[in-house]
């Protein structure tokens, strides 16, 4: 690594595996020169790299932008920028990756279509789930990532039924991975939130009582939604804006942890970024 005398951020080690956070991997995508978008307008690298999973969650919660539209920075030690290669042994690693939550898991397994699909213009629009007909980088059949849309507590009997079925009741060959997303749906009501995510995990355990056990592998990450923009309607302002966003934020991740769920913030990281309606 070369270091910079005085300068506030030093460049990432001169190592293989992080070669993808200092190119655009974007450069081969479908409709790259029609987004003109880059990766490094997303996330700008930095030494030192995160030394494991809980300090980069604390970085990326804790990070931000340099000024409006500025790429991305975590805050202390620095993520990786993974391939589509390296994404898709990954999700590859477990038997499903199940996102759960509303219209914001939309937008996040929206944004792992398109590193999947290598295509800037139409990866994320199509049907949610992945299926084997569907022209994907991976392998055929190397990974299921699924979406259930549960927005409301109570959760409904039909999504109940759904969730149930589609985790099953026997152990399976690699673990499952669950991504939980909740808040805007019922404005930020910690409670109804809380328990939104409790009768998900007591659902789970119900049907995979192994996962009762503390030596089972049960990886659960909880996102806290996006900060609002300049144009979010006024009518949401005192329910939905900014500083309910963040009182909502910090009380997810304690209550999250409480719960065995890792927390990863989006508020700090989005705040600076332009967005249509905040929302």
């Amino acid at each position: 690594m070369t270091v910079i005398p005085n300068a506030a951020f030093q460049p990432p080690e001169l190592l293989p595996y992080r070669v993808p956070d200092t190119l655009d991997t974007f450069a081969t995508y479908k409709y790259r020169n029609a987004c003109n978008i880059s990766s490094l307008d997303l996330h700008s690298a930095f030494f030192p790299l995160c030394s494991e999973r809980k300090s980069m969650l604390t970085a990326m919660s804790s990070g931000g932008r340099i000024g409006t539209d500025a790429p991305y920075m975590p805050r202390g030690c620095d993520m990786r920028w993974f391939g589509t290669e390296e994404v898709c042994e990954i999700l590859g690693r477990f038997e499903k990756v199940i996102f759960v939550g509303d219209s914001m898991m939309r937008h996040a397994i929206g944004s792992i279509n398109v590193l999947i699909r290598k295509d800037l213009g139409y990866g994320a629009v199509t049907d949610w789930n992945f299926s084997p007909e569907e022209s994907v980088a991976c392998e055929p059949n190397s990974i299921d990532v699924e979406i259930e849309q549960m927005i409301r507590f109570p959760i409904a009997s039909e999504e109940v039924g759904r969730f149930k079925t589609l985790i099953g009741t026997t152990k399976p060959a690699k673990p499952y991975a669950f991504i939980f997303g909740h808040g805007l749906w019922n404005d930020l009501d910690l409670q109804a939130t809380l328990d939104w995510l409790d009768q998900i995990l007591d659902m789970t355990i119900s049907q995979l009582p192994y996962l009762s056990k503390p030596e089972a592998f049960w990886p659960r990450l909880f996102i806290t939604p996006n900060a609002a923009g300049k144009e979010k309607p006024d009518e949401w302002i005192v329910s939905q804006g900014n500083k309910a966003l963040m009182l909502f934020e910090e009380s997810v991740r304690v209550e999250a942890n409480r719960r065995g769920v890792e927390h990863l913030g989006t508020w700090n990281m989005s705040i600076q970024a332009n967005k249509y309606d905040g929302v």
